[in-house]
């Protein structure tokens, strides 16, 4: 005849551990790793990417950031094939480095008969 008792455990959904806390947070403090890669960009490289006139380069500065942090801030090698899913071609590419390169938001060093080497630079590091 008396109210429903009220349970923590009626409450608690099936598949939450019971000693992991609401947003993947553990009670140990450690943050739930990131399965969405992700890129920083300073203050400095923003103000001198909108001074491209090529979408292109914007495409591109993108790209090179992403494999910039997977090389870890050390200069990496950039086939042409790399930028397929921009849908650029070698061409747009290249038009795209140089303008980067008169920015000041890489260096490319050109090795004939093998691949560029890229540069990003004001990574923050």
């Amino acid at each position: 005849m008396g109210a429903p008792r009220f349970s923590i455990d009626d409450m608690r959904l099936d598949d939450e551990p019971a000693g992991e806390a609401v947003g993947g947070a553990t009670k140990a403090g450690k943050a739930p790793k990131r399965r969405e890669p992700f890129i920083i960009i300073t203050a400095t490289q923003a103000s001198r990417l909108e001074g491209a006139t090529y979408l292109a380069a914007q495409k591109v500065f993108i790209r090179l950031l992403f494999r910039s942090f997977g090389a870890r801030g050390k200069p990496f090698e950039l086939p042409n094939g790399d930028l397929s899913g921009a849908d650029l071609d070698r061409f747009a590419k290249s038009r795209a480095l140089d303008q980067l390169e008169e920015l000041g938001l890489i260096s490319v060093r050109v090795r004939p008969g093998k691949l560029s080497v890229i540069t990003i630079i004001g990574g923050g590091k």
